[in-house]
């Protein structure tokens, strides 16, 4: 029998044990098939053109999937290549090469993948005008979808997957090479030692975690990236400490519990539980924060999504912002506005001045703008976030739109060139006009602002129109007619225009989140499952004598249940305290209700994470009771 016949016979006998691997495989071809192919259609194109925030999000997002498909299939071959060891030693027992083994390895993932390319590349292109017209719905576009059968996209995912399962295959016959007989027969009898829990090392994980919560509540917008780069670390050693040791730690105590240790078949599944944990330490990490990522990626991009109307009029409370650079360009302005003069509610022009300036506590910074308290009455009246105030001499008020820590430089002192220093009274991180001026700003009496505005340089004086329309995200129109006659640097900012391009950004968002989200759960989900299953096999004896010495089959299921229970409840639940978290913050920077629309995201994540939990006790048990 040659290698070939021998992969198609396992293929066949083995069906069921490839099933969930294959369905996997397909889906992530099937995902990557739809991206791209969604991508081509000319409807989409014509926005991408227009919009980058469309075209950059539809190329990263192809490139996850095609990464996180590797990474799933790379691990899930090695699974069931390591499950598979005394199949491969009974080979070479009987007389089979290791040269003929690898090619029958290579032939087996080869069928496979070359099954899983076929099949999800052609439910990708199936598909893909129903996904396209999806699409174009959330994006808010009037265009009707034509058949999307894109010869591009077919070619890049017959190349990225043909290329990913070439060397899986190559992988699988390197690996058989090094495979000793006596190692391949006895790998299920080496077991696993019960790993020593440290306090401190638990103790740690909770500072580390706390750390890291601490740093992302406290950050500031301007400095938020930055602090990424300790904020992710210490979550990641945190989480990896948690489950290697606080983790260990909580089962030695339940186990000393005598009460609880005895009761029903607590002893049982606790016992494998400890046992198993240190081979599960960094799967049950690697699915915690993969479950973080897709939880705050989608609950972020569906709440933006929802959240699109209020975040625009957030960021630009007018219906249109421009300065005056060019006297034709203000005049043709006017003229467009002649006929909606019904529909204008409020028109002004806005002076300021920018100057450097110094906060004590809080140092330099570049450039700040100094608005009369009058204009910022006028101002707040017609935006209604924010309360009229009055200021005596020496007191300012600190506008701060991208600066999130409340009260911090409530007050400090204010040094202003030209100007005695000036007590910050309060802060605010409302924005008082569109986003091109959101640089911080300090509101001063009107005496004081005319002396800066006397000394000011004409290159430091700025004059703006801003206008404020009813059914103000609806005038389309008026913008396009605007931006083609202003100059650039005028700045027009357009409250439509901005509308248009976050509907169809976070529209491609929630598109893009729904598709990754979806295969990262199904990815971590079988993760989960063929590590168990593979355990299984070798807890297989352990049940057989249990068995014998008389636990009944209930028993068998009900500790089967609590084992995998607390497996799959771990990552799950501390995912759930991440994402929280970080939604919580995120919904703060980004004043929407982001945690809100998480929690229903991760309702539907549970709910879909019990799906494999129940499916895998079901197969762990019947690989027991065989």
């Amino acid at each position: 029998m040659t290698p070939a016949s021998l992969a198609r016979r396992n293929v066949r006998q083995n069906l069921k044990n490839f099933l969930l691997y294959f369905v996997a495989a397909v889906f992530a071809v099937f995902v990557f098939n739809v991206f791209t192919s969604v991508f081509f259609t000319a409807e989409i194109q014509t926005v991408a053109e227009k919009n980058s925030n469309v075209r950059a999000a539809m190329q990263v997002s192809a490139v996850m999937v095609a990464l996180f498909a590797a990474m799933f299939i790379w691990y899930s071959s090695s699974v069931f290549l390591k499950a598979r060891n005394k199949e491969l030693g009974l080979y070479l027992l009987l007389g089979l090469r290791h040269r003929e083994i690898g090619w029958m390895l290579f032939y087996e993932n080869m069928m496979l993948g070359a099954a899983a390319v076929t099949l999800g590349t052609v439910l990708g292109s199936l598909f893909a005008k129903l996904f396209a017209m999806l699409l174009v719905r959330l994006m808010g576009i009037d265009a009707i979808v034509g058949l999307v059968i894109s010869v591009e996209s077919v070619l890049a995912t017959v190349g990225v997957f043909a290329l990913l399962f070439l060397l899986v295959s190559l992988r699988g016959v390197r690996t058989v090479y090094r495979m000793e007989l006596v190692d391949l027969l006895h790998a299920a009898q080496k077991g696993e030692r019960q790993p020593r829990a440290s306090v401190l090392a638990g103790l740690l994980s909770l500072v580390l975690i706390g750390a890291a919560y601490w740093i992302l509540m406290t950050t500031s917008t301007d400095k938020f990236l930055a602090n990424l780069l300790y904020i992710v670390p210490l979550m990641i050693v945190g989480t990896y400490l948690f489950f290697r040791s606080l983790i260990v730690l909580v089962l030695n105590r339940a186990r000393n519990k005598r009460g609880f240790l005895y009761k029903g078949v607590n002893l049982i599944s606790l016992s494998h539980l400890l046992f198993r944990i240190r081979g599960n330490t960094l799967m049950l990490t690697t699915i915690t924060l993969l479950t973080v990522m897709t939880l705050t990626a989608v609950g972020g991009a569906y709440g933006t999504y929802r959240s699109t109307e209020s975040g625009v009029l957030e960021r630009m409370p007018f219906t249109f912002m421009y300065r005056h650079v060019d006297p034709v360009a203000s005049a043709q302005a006017e003229e467009l506005f002649k006929p909606y003069q019904a529909d204008i509610t409020f028109q002004a022009d806005v002076d300021w001045v920018q100057v450097p300036y110094e906060l004590k506590p809080g140092g330099p910074g570049q450039s700040a703008n100094v608005i009369s308290v009058s204009t910022y009455n006028e101002l707040v009246q017609v935006v209604g976030r924010m309360e009229p105030v009055n200021l005596r001499g020496g007191e300012t008020l600190l506008l701060q739109p991208l600066h999130l820590k409340r009260g911090a430089s409530t007050g400090a002192q204010a040094l202003l060139p030209n100007a005695a220093p000036l007590q910050v009274i309060a802060e605010s991180s409302e924005r008082l006009w569109n986003e091109f001026s959101t640089w911080t700003t300090f509101v001063v009496q009107d005496e004081l602002y005319a002396q800066f505005e006397a000394v000011a340089q004409t290159a430091m004086k700025r004059t703006a129109r801003v206008v404020q329309m009813t059914d103000s995200l609806h005038r389309l129109t008026l913008s396009e007619q605007l931006q083609a006659v202003m100059p650039q640097m005028a700045w027009l900012d357009s409250q439509p225009q901005k509308y248009e391009e976050a509907y169809q950004t976070n529209g491609m968002m929630i598109f893009i989140g729904g598709f990754i989200g979806s295969l990262f759960l199904l990815a971590t989900g079988s993760i989960l499952y063929f590590k168990q299953l593979m355990d299984a096999q070798e807890d297989r004896p352990r049940y057989a004598v249990l068995q014998k010495i008389g636990m009944n089959r209930r028993e068998v299921r009900m500790a089967v249940q609590k084992q995998l229970g607390l497996l799959f409840a771990l990552p799950v639940l501390v995912a759930l305290v991440h994402s929280s978290i970080v939604l919580t913050r995120f919904g703060e920077m980004a004043k929407q209700p982001l945690l809100g629309y998480g929690t229903i995201v991760m309702f539907v994540y549970v709910l879909v994470y019990a799906g494999f939990y129940r499916m895998t006790v079901r197969s762990f048990t019947g690989v027991m009771e065989r």
